[in-house]
């Protein structure tokens, strides 16, 4: 056996040094615990139950010996005797748990199965499971190494319950369940390789533990509701600053963020990649993970900026193309926010440990552009990124180029309306020994290009304003500033004026450009695109009827007319909308508008979109009072009154676009009817 003294001595340090930092009633894992790694390279020398005289009770299933003993339930009392009995029901729970884990790890994703061990425990090569009380949920137990591998047998204790308020708790079902797929994975593992430094790799064995908990049963968080959103025990999130192979306070099962983030980015299978390698390996799985890395054409130091960007978008900030569960992680903590876009600062007080340790500075209202400067802790190995963050567009990651005294800057980031800046600088040295870093950091308005904004009829200004970015709003005639050839959204808050001429106006396009005729629009900002101008134009009053045998009868006659102007109630415009009406309808722009009329010519010459249409039906059936009978109309097609106050694309058609020529035109549907005679 290869465990040295001084690691478990290690362990025992580091685990008295947690447990009287922060103590707590019990453990996830017991896995490496002193007392259970002290027993490793025993041979066949399993737990005994408590009373002694108890009858052990042994429960088979198709891979699995379960221990246990029992004559009723547990003790509910803390302060009774301790006792190692449990239920038949409670045993059956951890023996179906238990197959679950096997079919799962090792028939659907194909984990090497565990190391026989003979007869050990009875059975032939069958996997034991001992229940007993413990105060852990569950533990996996090296044995003995296998002849010409790195590999370990094992065997798993799962606890009959903790105490809790007092009490003495079984386990949930749910709570079986994720304790059997975290102990028996563990015990994959050791058939791996158990014989890594404990002190320098126990991170990842339960990294990967607590990461398949959640991949087997993605239906039940308790990780995530016990473990890392519990604001007392330390997380990749809420101390971002600490690197990725910390253990202790639990980081050691919330760091499996950083597999589910290996295992989003190349599969479930990648986790079983890094431990099929590190079968033959000696080295860190630091390195391990590196190598494997780097047979998928990249490398531990990409995968570290890669985590830090990851992180971010957690909790409130989750985007839904990261974690897959990041919507019900807590949020990253934050380490500075600088509200009017300009600050500056440092690490302090988190600095960064190398092998991952990360911050984020965020920066808001800047209402333009941001230049900002970095400089990190000379011979340390930085990466920064400034992740831009912007609405309506796709956030960008832009990487500083650092000079060898780890200075760098960055300019022309958008810092307007809802797009704000995030600086992430990353420790992606993982090959020195563990250290604490420093960095210090400034942010200045840059120059950009000046863009002004403007509602206008014709060249007069409207006095309107202007949103930017969702939420910068602008006076109509003021420039910002904005970063060259970067794309943004401007939207117009006035779809119409009265009384300009003594007409009604209405939002008509933007420049001009006739195809961007929404409210809202976006450009690319640029020397030669620094003047946005939202273009009004009169609303003319005109109506469309049907015409039944060329009288207009009160809804009777069905139409439609599609207005590519036309806002609905919520201030959307579809574009390509139909209105459905019957008799007569008075077109108005907008859903409970009271101002009526249209634009003019538009589409003319050419038929050129946008313009407006007009569509109906061939057959429509009608019960006329003046006959008392049901009649048959047809269409006959459609015509302007006065002559030429409108044109069609094809009269005779059921659909056809339509421009209206001049104010008070009346476009109708014309319809013939069958057997209008009274007699």
């Amino acid at each position: 056996m290869k465990l040295l003294f001084n690691s478990v001595l290690s362990i025992l340090i580091t685990f008295l040094f947690y447990t009287t930092l922060f103590p707590q009633d019990f453990q996830k894992c017991g896995t490496f615990l002193p007392e259970n790694l002290s027993k490793m390279g025993e041979s066949c020398t399993r737990p005994s139950f408590n009373p002694a005289s108890s009858e052990v009770q042994i429960i088979q299933t198709t891979n699995f010996n379960i221990h246990f003993i029992t004559d009723d339930l547990p003790p509910l009392n803390p302060n009774d005797p301790p006792s190692d009995k449990t239920t038949w029901a409670y045993a059956e729970k951890v023996a179906a748990a238990a197959q679950e884990a096997w079919y799962f790890q090792i028939n659907s994703l194909g984990w090497q199965a565990p190391p026989g061990d003979g007869t050990c425990g009875g059975g032939f090569n069958k996997f034991d499971i001992y229940i007993k009380r413990v105060n852990f949920y569950g533990a996996t137990q090296p044995e003995l190494q296998v002849t010409g591998t790195n590999g370990y047998t094992s065997y798993i204790i799962v606890t009959t319950g903790l105490i809790i308020g007092g009490v003495h708790t079984p386990l949930t079902e749910n709570e079986i369940r994720v304790t059997l797929a975290h102990e028996f994975n563990h015990a994959l593992q050791f058939g791996y390789n158990g014989t890594k430094s404990i002190e320098s790799n126990s991170w990842f064995f339960e990294n990967t533990a607590t990461w398949i908990e959640e991949i087997q049963y993605p239906e039940i968080n308790d990780w995530i509701t016990i473990f890392l959103n519990n604001p007392n025990a330390f997380s990749p999130l809420n101390r971002p600053y600490l690197p990725i192979d910390h253990f202790g306070n639990d980081y050691q099962y919330n760091g499996a963020l950083f597999c589910h983030m290996l295992s989003r980015w190349f599969g479930n299978q990648f986790i079983q990649n890094i431990w099929q390698y590190a079968a033959n390996s000696n080295n860190l799985f630091l390195s391990d993970i590196n190598s494997v890395l780097i047979s998928r054409n990249t490398n531990l130091k990409n995968a570290l900026k890669k985590y830090a960007v990851w992180r971010y978008y957690t909790g409130s900030r989750d985007d839904g193309n990261h974690f897959p569960k990041g919507h019900l992680y807590n949020s990253s903590k934050i380490l500075r926010e600088h509200i009017t876009g300009i600050g500056s600062g440092s690490s302090f007080p988190d600095g960064l440990w190398n092998r991952g340790g990360t911050s984020y500075i965020t920066f808001k209202n800047a209402d333009g552009v941001l230049d900002i400067n970095f400089n990190g802790q000379d011979t340390r190995e930085f990466s920064v990124i400034a992740l831009n963050r912007r609405a309506y567009f796709g956030d960008t990651e832009n990487n500083l180029i650092l000079n060898s005294q780890n200075d760098g800057s960055i300019q022309n980031l958008s810092c307007i309306g809802d797009d704000e800046v995030v600086l992430i600088p990353i420790v992606t040295d993982w090959q020195s020994q563990l250290n604490i870093n420093s960095y210090s950091y400034s942010s200045n308005y840059g120059q950009g290009i000046s863009t002004s904004f403007w509602t206008e009829k014709e060249s007069n200004n409207l006095n309107g304003t202007l949103t930017l970015q969702r939420s910068a709003s602008t006076n109509s005639g003021v420039s910002k500033n904005l970063a060259n050839q970067l794309d943004y959204n401007v939207v117009v808050n006035q779809e119409r004026f009265l009384n300009v001429g003594g007409k009604t106006v209405k939002h008509n396009r933007w420049n001009q450009l006739r195809d961007k005729n929404f409210l809202n629009q976006q450009f690319r900002a640029g020397n030669d695109n620094n003047r946005q101008s939202a273009k009004y134009e009169n609303m003319e009053y005109s109506r469309i009827q049907s015409r039944l045998e060329g009288q207009l009868i009160q809804d009777k006659g069905t139409f439609e007319f599609n207005d590519p102007w036309y806002v609905k109630s919520d201030g959307t415009q579809p574009g390509n909308y139909w209105i459905t009406a019957s008799g007569v309808y008075e077109p108005n722009g907008k859903e409970g508008a009271t101002e009526k009329g249209v634009f003019l010519n538009q589409g003319w010459p050419g038929w050129t979109p946008p313009y407006y249409s007009v569509k109906a039906d061939y057959l429509q059936t009608f019960n006329l009072s003046q006959t008392g009978r049901t009649h048959k109309f047809y269409f006959q097609g459609w015509s302007a009154s006065p002559q030429g106050s409108a044109e069609f694309q094809n009269a005779n058609a059921l659909e056809t676009p339509v421009v209206f020529k001049q104010e008070n035109a009346t476009v109708q549907a014309n319809y013939k009817g069958t057997q209008l005679s009274n007699s």
